[in-house]
């Protein structure tokens, strides 16, 4: 276990606790907040957590197809990387390997990449339309960890300055 390894394993951590989406359905007939495994819609059909396994069991089963079945296989690819990307993350803490947190800072960026292709299919390019209004607040997030952990100073050979080759 390296102890610098600690803030990007916590940072990896923190990416499912920050929430992803903030979301009008329509012309208001309901609004949530979606995570990276879940959502919390309220609607006048009523209030409930939306697990990310159950949108996929709709969309196999056709009650959800379209535009937005594959927001949800998009979405559901971003998170998987996310969880491959914690995974790597937690190996490299335990192992003391920091080559793993720049390749998981690479799968987070290509998870926000993702993330947004979701947001857009189901809302449009403006992030507004028929569908309703969407504002990405965990994207920038997941971007700001993926820079961190790619260019953070976490391997103990980062401190050592490369002499001149003049």
């Amino acid at each position: 276990m390296t102890p610098r390894l600690r803030i990007p394993l916590f940072l990896q951590i923190f990416l499912f606790l920050v929430p992803m989406n903030i979301y009008l359905i329509g012309n208001g007939i309901g609004s949530g907040i979606q995570w990276l495994l879940f959502r919390y819609t309220s609607s006048y059909l009523g209030n409930g957590f939306v697990f990310l396994s159950l949108e996929i069991q709709l969309v196999e089963s056709g009650i959800v197809s379209g535009k937005t079945a594959l927001s949800i296989g998009v979405w559901g690819l971003a998170a998987g990387i996310i969880v491959i990307a914690t995974i790597l993350a937690i190996y490299a803490y335990l192992e003391g390997e920091p080559s793993y947190i720049r390749f998981s800072a690479i799968l987070n960026f290509s998870s926000a990449v993702l993330l947004i292709l979701a947001i857009v299919l189901q809302y449009g390019i403006s992030l507004n339309g028929p569908s309703g209004i969407s504002v990405p607040l965990g994207i920038p997030v997941i971007l700001i960890v993926a820079i961190v952990q790619y260019y953070g100073l976490f391997s103990e050979y980062d401190d050592e300055k490369v002499p001149d080759q003049s």
